[in-house]
């Protein structure tokens, strides 16, 4: 089942930084399917072999880099969804996603505007510095 996220920012919010977000939830595989809409896992491709959503290898990372990104810029959020009517898990390697290490999450390389995607390396350095952010 989809997870569907919808957002809006002040008027006063830098470009720059809707791309950002735009691009790496593109990045972690949503589907922008309108404005600050997006959709996991994409219509186009359907939902998993297992029916599962990859919440921690891309659900989660694509809402903590908006959620980071509007800490450290203070944008201000006008309003925020989040549908989802799902079930995931992970059973002994028999049913559903492993959480994967930062290197290992796969992430798309197309866009749906065609725009030059966030760059992968910036993006895992993230998850990285989140993840070592734990152990200090």
């Amino acid at each position: 089942m989809p997870v569907t996220v919808t957002f809006d920012f002040s008027d006063a919010t830098d470009n720059n930084d809707r791309t950002r977000i735009r691009l790496a939830f593109q990045r972690f595989g949503w589907e922008t399917i309108g404005g600050t809409a997006y959709r996991y896992p994409p219509l186009t491709t359907g939902e998993s072999s297992s029916g599962l959503e990859d919440w921690f290898n891309h659900v989660i990372p694509a809402l903590m880099y908006m959620r980071s990104l509007v800490d450290a810029k203070d944008i201000e959020v006008n309003n925020f969804t989040i549908d989802a009517f799902s079930s995931t898990g992970w059973r002994n390697s028999t049913e559903g996603p492993e959480i994967g290490s930062s290197d290992d999450i796969s992430m798309s390389t197309e866009t749906t505007s065609g725009e030059p995607v966030l760059s992968e390396s910036r993006l895992r350095d993230w998850l990285k510095t989140c993840r070592d952010a734990t152990t200090t």
